[in-house]
């Protein structure tokens, strides 16, 4: 609370004194008095719209003479504001407007996030606004005369993303293990998550997706997909699943019965990931041979028995072995049933009897 006195100095004989402000008199209030015979206004409270000219009017029978005061009230800064919208879309440009009443006027500077941002100035500009533009703006509006500074803030939010899409998780397991994948994303507002398997929906929404019991039919693409429903933007990343199996299905083909001598194969196929390994023993002796494929070549009876296929994964550790029997038939008798050694018995009879 302050007070001005306006003091009529004169000299010489004055019968009457007025007092006006821009031509109007001025008259006694509970802020305005006069003092001795009016040769004093005083005005307390000062209020800013007392700012103005002020003339004190002397008269006598002779002469009228009278006498300006310009009155200048400084005050604020009052009534600060700032102007501009609270939320916009990356890479929309935007603009913060400081106003404040202050006599004289007032001064701007700008702080963001507390920090000063070297703009003075009634005026922020914000181009191509991105993530790091989000948080409070401060306009400080100061008054060297009255040495006041007053502080407004407005919030900015800037809406961005998905960016920086992510999926953490392994890329293979062992079957039946189970297993998860997260998806991370920078977003505002927080993004939204779904799932696709090999590009098919799963009806799976949220960060995470779980596979339980993992098979061979759960390996592939898992594709997550961040959208922001204000910006409209969504963005997919894809992570790949390999389901390490088997042996599974394990199987020989090939004739169980030839006659020698006759050739043959065997071929032995299983279901794996990785691709499984073979070897093969006969009677349960190693043979030696490895791979999906056993040949036998000129047959004999000898050949005849159990052929194993053993299917291996080096990376589950299983293995699995089944098992083919071949019957090689021998040539033991000549067309009509008759041993070559029963033909030269019966040669040597006649021969004896002759």
């Amino acid at each position: 609370m302050s007070s001005v006195n306006l003091i009529c100095n004169f000299q010489g004989n004055v019968t009457l004194i007025e007092w006006t402000k821009g031509g109007k008199a001025l008259c006694p209030s509970n802020r305005i008095t006069f003092q001795r015979d009016n040769r004093i206004l005083k005005i307390s409270p000062v209020e800013r719209t007392d700012t103005g000219e002020y003339t004190c009017r002397l008269s006598n029978p002779v002469s009228v003479m009278a006498t300006n005061y310009n009155l200048i009230v400084r005050y604020g800064p009052l009534n600060v504001t700032v102007r501009g919208t609270g939320e916009i879309n990356a890479p929309d440009n935007t603009t913060f407007s400081c106003s404040a009443d202050s006599q004289p006027p007032a001064n701007f500077s700008w702080t963001f996030n507390g920090k000063g941002t070297g703009v003075t100035g009634p005026v922020f500009n914000i181009v191509k606004s991105k993530a790091g533009d989000s948080g409070n703006y401060t306009c400080i509006a100061s008054n060297d005369m009255t040495g006041d500074k007053v502080p407004v803030t407005r919030t900015l939010i800037v809406n961005y993303g998905p960016v920086n899409v992510t999926v953490r998780g392994t890329g293979e397991i062992n079957a039946p293990d189970n297993t998860t994948f997260s998806c991370s994303a920078d977003s505002q507002p927080p993004a939204n998550f779904s799932w696709t398997f090999n590009d098919k929906g799963t009806g799976v929404t949220g960060p995470v997706f779980n596979i339980v019991n993992s098979n061979a039919e759960k390996s592939g693409n898992y594709t997550c997909i961040a959208s922001n429903d204000i910006t409209g933007d969504k963005v997919p990343f894809t992570r790949t699943l390999t389901v390490n199996y088997g042996p599974l299905n394990v199987t020989v083909r090939g004739t169980g019965e030839i006659n020698a001598p006759d050739n043959t194969t065997f071929t032995c196929s299983a279901d794996s990931q990785p691709p499984a390994n073979f070897s093969w023993t006969f009677n349960d002796k190693g043979t030696g041979v490895t791979g999906p494929v056993f040949n036998i070549v000129k047959s004999k009876v000898g050949d005849s028995g159990n052929y194993t296929c053993i299917a291996s994964n080096d990376i589950t550790g299983s293995k699995v072995s089944i098992t083919q029997t071949l019957i090689v038939n021998g040539s033991s008798f000549i067309r009509g049933g008759i041993r070559p050694a029963v033909m030269l018995w019966m040669s040597m009879i006649i021969c004896l009897i002759f």
